[in-house]
């Protein structure tokens, strides 16, 4: 079943790749994923999480794993994994009250932290 972005007043969100067709040596987009937030919401995860059901805003991608995607939302940053709706992981910010100006994916590092030796 393809959903259709757009149908009713919940946000969606839809990650597309670029894929090279190497004999006609053309490009297009597919769709891998397209997700009513009213879906993630409604997921146990993020019902069990008590963060507010409010459209947020794109943090960044995860550069090792596309499934995976930040968002601000108010004064937190969460991880969602797309292919199956879930909350993975929500923080609070050290910033008390964010501006609009700190919650920009340019004051995010998308980069795998180095483990520390046990």
């Amino acid at each position: 079943m393809v959903r259709r972005h757009g149908q009713g007043n919940d946000p969606w969100i839809t990650m597309y790749t670029l894929c090279s067709d190497e004999r006609s040596g053309s490009w297009s987009w597919r769709i891998e994923h397209e997700v009513s937030f009213k879906d993630i919401w409604c997921h146990q995860t993020y019902e069990a999480s008590g963060l507010p059901k409010k459209c947020p805003k794109l943090a960044c991608v995860d550069p090792f794993d596309p499934d995976n995607v930040y968002f601000f939302l108010q004064g937190f940053i969460l991880s969602l994994d797309l292919s199956s709706w879930s909350l993975q992981k929500h923080a609070r910010f050290n910033v008390k009250k964010p501006t609009r100006k700190h919650m920009s994916s340019r004051f995010v590092l998308a980069c795998e932290l180095p483990v520390a030796p046990s």
